[in-house]
């Protein structure tokens, strides 16, 4: 039962964060939003959201907003930036300040899900990465996001706390994969320095439904999960052909990008991010990921954990994410 039980969701504006915000509207929350800019405000209202405007290291607002609340989705962070800093200030100092804000209400706070990314363990070589791994980041990303889980883990003991690691996600609304859908409409793939990368995916559907399923267990430990879509591991050139597939068209042309001039777009990209501070994914960053061949992550021990969520298959997410990009005219 969700009746009067309240939620509390940080990063509410971004591609996750929208659809959980709808999402936990429609499960029957009543649902808090923590946002920085005052003009996105409208849409989240129009879903029947309660929405707070601050910066996130305010730990005063922040408090304040977390009056009465008994669940926290904390979604907010830097994902690409030309400016190191930048991770560091809002991923690691903006949870900080969350989870200080939220332990001064630790008497109410039934449950805090922290959502981090596969990129706070690193790449493995061989197999896919599980809880039992050292953490080894390679990215500025994924570094900050590993600091803020040990920031996190401080609370161990003050209220439930669980820390969900995804993979790359893709959905309705989401850019980050629109490029390689484009690519494949044109019958072209694109492979950068090799075609035997290996990659686990979880679409935006199957996120929700994870992190709402931790939200009914209870245990005053820190719990980290990686969470991925039921086949947990895909070739380079199965996503492709996946993706062909479910748009129903056909790769005539495979392009294989050489190492150094992936370097050099790459480096191109950060620097004119840097200079315009205009954000995109062609970065350091990206370079970082795409030189690591196994970013690949096993779910075992959430669906050991958690035997009741039913998650969708990639092949039906990837068509419907393929007809929603149709649909609204982005492809």
């Amino acid at each position: 039962m969700t009746g009067n039980k309240k939620v509390f969701i940080t990063g509410a504006t971004g591609f996750i964060g929208q659809q959980m915000t709808a999402a936990c509207i429609h499960a029957g929350y009543e649902v808090h939003v923590y946002i920085r800019h005052a003009h996105k405000r409208q849409l989240l209202e129009s879903l029947g959201a309660h929405v707070w405007v601050g910066a996130l290291t305010n730990i005063q607002v922040v408090t304040a907003a977390l009056e009465g609340i008994h669940y926290v989705i904390h979604l907010a962070g830097v994902v690409k930036s030309a400016r190191k800093n930048d991770f560091y200030q809002v991923n690691c100092e903006g949870t900080r300040a969350v989870m200080a804000a939220i332990n001064s209400h630790r008497d109410y706070i039934q449950h805090v899900i922290v959502m981090s990314s596969l990129e706070a363990g690193g790449p493995t070589i061989g197999r896919e990465k599980d809880e039992k791994d050292p953490d080894q980041p390679v990215t500025e990303y994924g570094k900050s996001k590993c600091q803020a889980e040990k920031i996190v883990r401080q609370y161990a003991g003050c209220f439930p706390i669980t820390i969900l690691r995804p993979p790359a996600v893709y959905g309705p609304g989401d850019k980050g994969m629109l490029p390689f859908f484009k690519a494949v409409k044109k019958g072209i793939q694109l492979n950068i320095s090799h075609d035997s990368r290996t990659v686990s995916l979880i679409s935006v559907h199957n996120l929700i439904r994870s992190c709402l399923i931790c939200l009914s267990r209870s245990s005053n430990t820190v719990e980290m999960f990686y969470i991925s879509d039921p086949q947990p591991i895909w070739q380079w050139n199965e996503i492709y052909q996946l993706l062909a597939d479910q748009i129903h068209s056909r790769i005539w042309f495979v392009i294989r990008l050489p190492h150094v001039l992936w370097w050099a777009i790459c480096h191109i990209g950060h620097v004119f991010q840097w200079l315009t501070g205009i954000q995109g994914w062609l970065n350091h960053t990206r370079y970082k990921t795409f030189l690591s061949t196994n970013w690949t992550c096993s779910n075992l021990k959430f669906r050991t954990t958690h035997p009741s969520v039913i998650l969708r298959s990639t092949e039906s997410e990837i068509k419907d994410t393929w007809t929603w990009y149709e649909h609204n005219k982005w492809v």
